[in-house]
């Protein structure tokens, strides 16, 4: 895995748990949905500035963001472990029951 897209993993593991949108982050970043959703897949490079912004914007250093170093048969980066927030809702919050789905 390249740094670019270990960084765009981690990245999007915290606008999952934040429940914010690629638009949302393309705003952030002052760039397109479209170039967000490539900066996440690891096809555009991140600026300092870009992991300097989102990192304030979950209020976490830009150290918990960055990949590290992969040696070996594999090498390259490996994403950021990934710490969910506290009071974290299982991923099946807001999930909807529709009436006709419900047991009698």
């Amino acid at each position: 895995m390249t740094f670019n897209e270990a960084l765009g993993f981690t990245v999007n593991q915290y606008l999952f748990a934040h429940r914010i949108t690629r638009e949302e982050l393309g705003k952030l970043l002052g760039v397109s949905r479209t170039v967000a959703g490539k900066k996440i897949r690891g096809q555009v490079g991140w600026t300092a500035e870009d992991v300097a912004v989102v990192a304030a914007r979950f209020g976490i250093s830009v150290d918990s963001l960055l990949p590290r170093r992969s040696e070996g048969v594999a090498a390259g980066s490996v994403p950021a472990a990934f710490v969910p927030p506290v009071g974290l809702e299982p991923t099946t919050f807001g999930l909807k029951v529709r009436s006709s789905d419900q047991l009698s």
